[in-house]
């Protein structure tokens, strides 16, 4: 069954951000919650065609990591590359390293959201939220509940071969995946743990009721091959083996029979895609087409899509941007060449992923730990060259 027809546009926002897009335009007394979106507001997306919309950064966060936000250099120095002279009050906290899966009072918790996901569905339009699989915050409820403590990857007792960086002073891992370092607002969960397992396909099945799709953030770190190439040797010394079972094929069952209409999107890198929709995603993220299309050779792209079967790319997010990716108009030298890249990525079968302010060619990067980027004024300065 497609869950995904012809021509499915979702419309990526980062909600905390697009709050105050939407404050600076209306007016603060306006728009206090995501259910003060003005019908006007919902009505471009319906201009727009868009089908879904995946809202961003939704979950409630923690102190830890607001307070690492603000005072780590190299991300305070990374704000200051896309917002010069943002201010500590500009730093909301970054959405994937979620404390707990209750909405944030931020945009005005569980009610809110409901209100604006009724607005959506009363134009025909459905709402995607994240799942962070990987990881939960530092100070998160599960870390504060001690029967919960196998929950998270242990260094072990014994043994002196493991990374120091990776752990905290109790012993937790920090999240990471096996290319870069540690990410130390955030704490591993142990997907060799049955009772982990559970407690996640919970946490699926619990989100499902709450929205129409799912983006899921790195899924293929749950996968047992890449939860090994992590962890493997620390899991072992603990006494945890690789489980014969992959996580997603039972998780994503257990919810279908609940939610069976539920959009599940992957985040996924490293060509383990057809791994993910063989496990039950409706779609995955097409890296590699984006990457193709960036360099600019014709033979490379044309071999690429010629590469794929047509099944493969109706299961695929096409996009030219997202808050991972540069603006298309600044990383793909103007309008024309962002706008024939878009056009060529969603001409294919697939989702058509759209980010907030790509319809308009903006060319400010943002960062989705803080509120605000520069205005386009600015962005066009900054980019001219």
């Amino acid at each position: 069954m497609s869950r995904i027809g012809k021509g499915f546009t979702l419309y990526e926002i980062n909600s905390r951000p697009w709050l105050f897009e939407l404050r600076e335009k209306y007016g603060a007394d306006a728009i206090r919650t995501i259910a003060d979106v003005p019908d006007a507001e919902i009505e471009k997306l319906k201009e727009f065609r868009v089908h879904m919309v995946w809202l961003q950064g939704v979950w409630k966060l923690g102190k830890f990591g607001l307070e690492m936000d603000k005072t780590e250099p190299g991300r305070v120095g990374a704000y200051g590359r896309v917002l010069p002279g943002f201010t500590e009050d500009d730093i909301i906290g970054s959405p994937y390293a979620v404390v707990e899966y209750v909405v944030n009072e931020d945009i005005g918790g569980d009610e809110a959201l409901q209100e604006f996901r009724k607005k959506l569905s009363d134009r025909g339009i459905k709402l995607m939220l994240d799942l962070v699989p990987n990881h939960m915050a530092v100070d998160s409820d599960w870390m504060k509940d001690e029967e919960k403590k196998e929950y998270f990857v242990r260094k072990p007792s014994s043994g002196s071969d493991f990374n120091p960086h990776e752990f905290m002073a109790d012993g937790t891992a920090h999240g990471k995946d096996p290319y870069c370092g540690a990410w130390p607002d955030t704490a591993q969960l142990n997907y060799f743990n049955p009772e982990l397992r559970k407690a996640m396909t919970e946490v699926l099945v619990k989100l499902a009721s709450s929205c129409d799709g799912l983006r899921v953030d790195m899924a293929m770190l749950i996968l047992n091959k890449c939860h090994n190439q992590c962890w493997g040797p620390v899991l072992a010394a603990n006494g945890w083996s690789t489980p014969q079972d992959e996580f997603w094929g039972d998780a994503i069952k257990a919810m279908r029979r609940k939610h069976p209409d539920m959009v599940l999107m992957a985040e996924v890198y490293w060509g383990l895609d057809s791994e993910l929709i063989e496990l039950g995603f409706d779609a995955t993220y097409d890296k590699a087409l984006y990457d193709t299309t960036l360099s600019r050779h014709l033979d490379n792209l044309r071999g690429y899509i010629d590469s794929k079967s047509e099944a493969f790319l109706a299961h695929s997010t096409h996009f030219v941007e997202n808050h991972d990716e540069p603006r298309a108009v600044a990383e793909f030298g103007g309008k024309m060449n962002a706008n024939c890249a878009a056009a060529l990525q969603f001409a294919l079968p697939g989702i058509r992923l759209q980010f907030h302010g790509q319809v308009s060619c903006r060319r400010a990067q943002s960062n989705h730990v803080i509120s605000r980027s520069l205005t386009e004024c600015n962005a066009c300065r900054c980019f001219s060259s």
